[in-house]
């Protein structure tokens, strides 16, 4: 029996929710050749093309005056009407919020992703979510942490009963997945060398990937960054390696880095490659992976980043992290702080067997917890189940 489903999702550009969906409609495109998607979005952006390439539909949808004005509801209504999807799947805030009322209108069900914590959306944007969470058949958080901070934000301060309880309910977690073993063997026959960098040999290489915008605090890393300089090594310390920094991505930021770097000094040892559909290619240069964001909800670059076993320097607001143990895959410390984030990456430049031990728990962990093939089996298994209510 074929099923059609339309992914609803709010920008193609280069994120951790795009890359999920392109992850996903690819391997299900391998196990479940009966399923037929389309994919509508608002903004265009590289992953466009990856969704393509796999010879899926692909559909912008533009308003009239701004981009989620009536006549984009318009168009994806009647986008619907031509293509009569079993079942919507909707990834990030505005097409969580266009899905559910197209969802209602049409009597189809709809699943809608969560990929981060609304606590960081805004007021506006919350409002409307708790106004339409009640009208998504299965709201689907990719993390733990995501669907408490949801419960807490959002169903917590729903005043209908009903409603909140509909949407408790249907609230679930099925963690974001990767396939480690092609990310590694793509990068591996697709190499980028530190020469070609001018990197050398002996350089600590700290690494970072994602969108250069305020909630990932690249400005807090860079600060970080400039405190392993070798001549800012205190008595009885051991000699500091050279070290570079390498961002891999773009965004709103990105001016603002490169002046941060050149105030402090360090503008030739970070290396900001701006917005690159072949960030994979880069976790091979790196000794180890910082995260310095505000919030993640559970970040395809950090699984990335484990499939190559590096070890991770992550900011987190507790201790404890959701997906890392402290010191066993990594170091966890707190935002905001580039004195303790410095520190730990410098306990993994003066400690290079470090990389070996966590290497080899980080990759058994992605493995064990974080395939691809688990993700997509359960939505697979959702989707077959939702879709059975409309036939």
């Amino acid at each position: 029996v074929e099923m059609k489903i339309l992914h609803l999702i709010t920008s193609l550009q280069i994120g951790g929710a795009e890359r999920a969906l392109c992850h996903l409609l690819k391997e299900l495109g391998h196990t479940t050749p009966s399923m037929q998607h389309h994919v509508a979005y608002f903004h265009p952006g590289p992953v466009l093309d990856d969704i393509r390439a796999l010879g899926i539909p692909t559909h912008h949808i533009t308003g009239l005056l701004y981009r989620y004005d009536p006549y984009a509801h318009w168009r994806l209504s009647r986008l619907i009407k031509q293509i009569k999807p079993d079942l919507i799947h909707s990834s990030l805030w505005a097409a969580n919020i266009m899905a559910r009322l197209l969802g209602r209108q049409h009597g189809i069900p709809v699943v809608s992703a969560l990929h981060g914590d609304c606590r960081h959306e805004g007021t506006v944007r919350n409002a409307l979510d708790r106004r339409t969470a009640h009208l998504a058949t299965a709201t689907i958080a990719v993390a733990h942490g995501v669907a408490v901070a949801y419960q807490q934000q959002i169903i917590g301060a729903i005043k209908n009963p009903h409603r909140r309880h509909t949407v408790s309910n249907h609230l679930a977690i099925i963690p974001n997945g990767i396939d480690a073993t092609a990310l590694v063997s793509n990068a591996a026959a697709h190499p980028i060398t530190r020469t070609e960098l001018g990197i050398s040999p002996e350089a600590f290489v700290v690494g970072a990937v994602g969108r250069l915008e305020p909630i990932k605090s690249y400005d807090v890393l860079v600060a970080a960054f400039a405190r392993l300089r070798p001549e800012r090594a205190t008595t009885g310390q051991a000699q500091r390696r050279p070290a570079v920094l390498v961002i891999v991505g773009g965004g709103s930021q990105q001016a603002a880095l490169v002046e941060q770097a050149q105030a402090l000094g360090i503008d030739r040892q970070v290396i900001l490659t701006g917005s690159r559909i072949d960030a994979y290619r880069f976790y091979p240069l790196f000794d180890c992976f910082a995260l310095s964001s505000q919030s993640e909800g559970l970040s395809i670059a950090l699984l990335e980043a484990l499939s190559f076993g590096l070890p991770i320097v992550t900011t987190n607001t507790t201790a404890t992290h959701e997906v890392l143990v402290d010191v066993v895959n990594g170091f966890i410390v707190p935002n905001n702080d580039p004195a303790a984030l410095a520190n730990a990456l410098f306990k993994l430049s003066a400690v290079p067997a470090l990389k070996q031990t966590m290497g080899v728990a980080n990759r058994l962990l992605v493995s064990q917890q974080f395939s691809l093939q688990a993700q997509v089996s359960r939505y697979k298994k959702l989707f077959e189940t939702l879709a059975k209510t409309t036939n």
